[in-house]
């Protein structure tokens, strides 16, 4: 039988769980907007009955309810998609964000765009074109250029420093991970704590799982719980946090392994050093952004620049300023008829050396191009000769220059072209081959002390005649330690040429198809193996220097290696102390030491070294005596010394980038309008006033105008303004798509919370249907404990009376 206080007991137990779950239900209503937060719900079960043993009891009587838990409501499948989708989601984000940045660092269209610079510049051209002879137009194109390299700067300097936010965003994402993973580690510690009371910490998971997710967004994490109620934290296949320890990250500056930037950040475990391998959320999209769209942008920044300067430079080459006064050498253009390039027609010219008419000569009607090259070839002080440049086998170009250094030579029309002859200068496109100078270049950046400067050429011209074996012989033994001294200057790559005159003519030796090598033996063969017994130039040795400075072939190379130091190896006479001068200011101009190796008593200048001196000292080179042993040494320390400072105070520091793009000093200088070279020929035949008589010949600067529209992009389908703007539409599609896989993200993660929510949130309808169940009951369960306490006063007071 029970006992007589049973129903009491009942009773009592009905109101504890009603107001236990009146408690739940205030609760979820209070954090029904409480980030994270999972509903609970109390679990109701019937109280272990009692059995009735003997009397006339019915068996089992109940003895009420009990909370058996209260539940947490979450469904762990859904929380795992969202995490996968919010790292996902974190990953595009960043990408998104990375890209209309980018956008904005260039700004197209707008007047301060590169697209609008450069089409400035070339209209400035055609103007120039129009107008050679004016200072203003002049000033304006050189203007227009210092904005295109400005702009050039600009972009690569934005593009540069949004990298360094990028790299300090890791840091600062790193930072997150590790708080992230230290409040997991200290949640965990609690939760098994209370685990262990065979309690719920409901409210403890909730924070943890909500840290969890906002990791999953940076990152992505896979989690596993633990038998205590611990849950592991992996990324990228290692722990983060095990139980209630945490393995934290750490960022590391290292070198970059992209030779355009210095420095990169790596993320590594702090504990093994090992690199981190992102696959997913934030920290991807800052690496993608880093290391692929950033880089991305400054090598397509570095192509355009490339190729403006090496495609301009090759155009401005070919032409003359107003203050060039001579050519040496005219080519012209090919003939798509060469065995009657004036179509039947004739026509004469004079032919002017040094300002002086030397001869005239005819062209008959069917002359061929060989036939017209002899002529020209009869007149003294005048070589020609045709070459073929179309490579079909047939000579078509006509080439033209003094046989003798130092010689100015002019091709000056003379034909009746009333009378019906033609212009035959004219008709075969005859046009000086240039004063070789660089129009851009790149500008002066600081080198760290102690760093290995960057590629120099050192040029060896050989003033190659029968006398030199012995001095050909002493240069070659003496290399490896001429090198050796070098290197320990910090130069380690050494591109070395060797080029030999001889008969007036510059002759590059060639090293298995290039004219450069960093092998000494290879400059040692060639030396050894140049064919002196043919005889050599009794002409200007200094010529070879002058060339060597002028000249584009060989002052830069396909690999745009720039010629620094010329050594001449000499034993000839040179009498012309005009060639000598001339030679002095370009080179001060070319910024190209000039040095001299010769024998005691060299016969240079009338058996007075002084002026040869003159040369290499104004040039900051060295003269040395080659009967000095120690002369390798002696000159190596000042050639080693100008390449190693090369990088740090020269103008040029070899490969011409987005990011030193810069005006070439002879054309930024005081008088440099004057050398923009917008003329094909050059002379100073008419009034010797110093300055050009074809001032008013604006082919040339025609020709730099239609640069622009060179194919010289995507294997020579693209031009300078196809390739850009074809990068800029790839930068924008390439936008509009991380744009909609933010939003595709968006709609799936809020679908996915969604779903979420409507298991594990709080409908406040829900809730207050609960409490009134609850409050009901509560109300019920007080009208039964008074009834028994009704029935039980009855009983012991009756008893009583």
């Amino acid at each position: 039988m029970g006992s007589t206080f049973s129903g009491i007991e009942l009773g009592k137990r009905a109101l504890q769980v009603q107001r236990k779950s009146l408690d739940v239900t205030g609760h979820n209503i209070s954090n029904a907007n409480t980030e994270g937060y999972s509903r609970q719900e109390a679990i109701h079960a019937t109280n272990r009955p009692h059995t009735i043993q003997h009397g006339t009891g019915a068996g089992q009587v109940g003895t009420g309810v009990k909370i058996d838990e209260i539940k947490r409501v979450r469904d762990e499948f859904i929380d795992g998609q969202i995490r996968e989708e919010t790292s996902a989601q974190g990953k595009w984000e960043v990408k998104n964000d990375a890209l209309e940045q980018i956008e904005l660092i260039f700004n197209e269209p707008s007047d301060k765009s590169l697209r609008n610079s450069m089409d400035e510049f070339w209209n400035s051209l055609q103007e120039l074109n129009n107008n050679p002879e004016s200072e203003a137009v002049r000033a304006t194109v050189r203007q227009r250029a210092l904005s295109l390299t400005d702009t050039f700067n600009h972009l690569d300097d934005q593009l540069r420093d949004y990298r360094t936010s990028l790299n300090n965003q890791l840091k600062t994402k790193v930072n997150d991970i590790n708080s992230y993973g230290q409040r997991i580690a200290d949640l965990n510690a609690q939760i098994s704590r209370i685990e262990s009371m065979d309690q719920n910490p409901n409210d403890l998971r909730d924070k943890r799982d909500l840290l969890v997710e906002k990791l999953s967004k940076i990152t992505s994490v896979q989690t596993n719980e633990m038998d205590n109620g611990a849950v592991t934290v992996n990324i990228e296949g290692q722990s983060l946090v095990w139980q209630d320890e945490v393995s934290k990250l750490k960022t590391v500056e290292t070198a970059s392994s992209d030779s355009k930037f210095d420095k990169t950040v790596e993320v590594r475990w702090d504990k093994t050093n090992e690199e981190v391998n992102f696959t997913n959320g934030e920290m991807q999209g800052l690496l993608e952004a880093r290391d692929e769209e950033v880089p991305k942008y400054v090598e397509q920044l570095d192509n355009m620049a490339q190729e403006l300067a090496a495609t301009f430079n090759d155009q401005h080459h070919q032409g003359y300023g107003l203050s060039d006064t001579e050519m040496t050498e005219l080519e012209s253009n090919v003939q798509a008829t060469p065995s009657d390039p004036l179509d039947g027609a004739t026509g004469k010219f004079n032919v002017v050396v040094n300002g002086s008419v030397e001869d005239s000569v005819t062209v008959n009607s069917g002359d061929g191009l060989n036939t017209i090259a002899n002529k020209i070839d009869g007149v003294a002080k005048v070589d020609s000769f045709t070459v073929d440049n179309n490579g079909d086998g047939a000579a078509d170009t006509l080439k033209v220059h003094s046989s003798l250094s130092g010689t100015a030579i002019d091709l000056v029309n003379t034909s009746d072209t009333e009378a019906g002859a033609v212009n035959v200068v004219q008709k075969l496109g005859l046009k000086g081959t240039g004063a070789g100078r660089d129009f851009f270049t790149g500008k002066t950046s600081e080198v760290a002390s102690g760093s290995t400067a960057g590629k120099a050429d050192i040029v060896f011209v050989v003033d190659n005649t029968s006398s030199m074996d012995s001095i050909q012989e002493e240069v070659k033994d003496n290399l490896s330690n001429f090198i050796d001294t070098i290197k320990s200057k910090g130069v380690n790559d050494i591109q070395m040429g060797v080029i030999e005159y001889r008969d007036s003519n510059i002759i590059p030796k060639d090293f298995s198809g290039s004219n450069w090598t960093s092998d000494p033996d290879k400059v040692k063969a060639t030396l050894a193996n140049l064919d002196s017994s043919s005889g050599g130039s009794e002409e200007y040795a200094m010529q070879a220097v002058k060339d060597t400075i002028n000249n584009y072939d060989f002052r830069s190379n396909e690999a745009g290696l720039q010629v620094k130091n010329a050594v001449l190896v000499t034993n000839e006479d040179a009498d012309d102390e005009g060639q000598l001068s001339s030679t002095i200011d370009n080179a001060n101009i070319e910024g190209l030491q000039v040095h001299g190796v010769y024998h005691e008593g060299t016969d240079i200048y009338g058996e007075d070294t002084s002026e040869f001196d003159n040369l290499t000292s104004s040039t900051g080179g060295e003269s040395v005596d080659l009967s000095d042993s120690s002369w390798g040494s002696k000159l190596a320390n000042v050639v080693g010394g100008a390449i190693g400072s090369a990088a740090s105070s020269s103008e040029d520091n070899g490969e011409i980038t987005a990011k030193n793009i810069d005006l070439a000093k002879a054309i930024k200088s005081e008088g440099g309008l004057a050398k923009i070279a917008a003329a094909t020929k050059a002379s100073d035949n008419a009034d010797s006033n110093g300055v050009n008589d074809y001032a008013g010949d604006g082919g040339n600067a025609l020709a730099l105008s239609q640069v622009d529209n060179k194919k010289v992009f995507s294997s020579g389908t693209a031009d300078f303004g196809d390739y850009y703007e074809s990068n800029i539409s790839k930068l924008g599609v390439d936008s509009q798509r991380a744009g909609r896989m933010v939003k595709n993200q968006e709609v799936l993660t809020k679908n996915l919370k969604q779903q979420r929510d409507s298991i594990s949130g709080v409908s406040l309808d829900e809730e207050m249907s609960k409490m009134i169940k609850y409050q009901q009951s509560y109300t019920a369960a007080a009208k039964f404990t008074s009834t028994m306490d009704e029935i039980l006063n009855t009983l012991v007071n009756g008893i009583k009376r």
